[in-house]
């Protein structure tokens, strides 16, 4: 009996553990898509040209990597290991993304598969987030993803005329 309930725990444990990509929100440009807090920088460097120290300790993270793509600068992330020994870069997972629209410019944003439209008030409405008026436009949009603060900010250049223009997208999991 005891046997029994210790398999049925663990069952329900690995269960509950199981993360998946889509709890994360899931950006897409022109035909890439990055996860935040979910994908690695194995899955960055398929793509990407970036320059991370080959391991990383436990618990240590990176912040500010310029990303490069097709040898131009991009955006930039951060990545954390999240484990209990020192990894290879690789396996290191992507904390947060910041890209400006103007640094280079793709054909189409999305978020889940819904275009972003270059209005912030807009993609605030269309994804329920807090508009946010001060010093400049945002939007924060928000959830939990497996049990940490999964956002998203939208923001407008505040020395633009217009200022609700979208001008750079921030994606990160604390």
């Amino acid at each position: 009996m005891k046997k029994l309930l210790l398999v049925i725990l663990l069952i329900l444990i690995s269960a509950c553990s199981n993360v998946k990509r889509e709890d994360y929100y899931i950006f897409s440009f022109n035909d890439y898509t990055l996860s935040v807090g979910y994908d690695d920088v194995e899955f960055l460097e398929l793509t990407f040209d970036l320059d991370v120290k080959d391991e990383l300790e436990m618990q240590e993270s990176v912040e500010d990597i310029d990303l490069y793509f097709f040898g131009a600068p991009f955006a930039k992330a951060d990545v954390f290991n999240p484990g209990k020994k020192t990894v290879a870069s690789e396996k290191a997972i992507i904390t947060r993304f910041k890209y400006y629209l103007d640094d280079f410019p793709m054909q189409s944003y999305q978020i889940y598969g819904i275009p972003l439209s270059v209005r912030i008030k807009e993609n605030c409405e269309t994804f329920h987030g807090e508009y946010i008026d001060r010093n400049g436009k945002a939007c924060l949009i928000g959830k939990k993803a497996n049990g940490k603060d999964n956002v998203i900010l939208l923001k407008g250049d505040m020395l633009n005329i217009n200022q609700d223009e979208l001008e750079s997208i921030e994606i990160y999991v604390k």
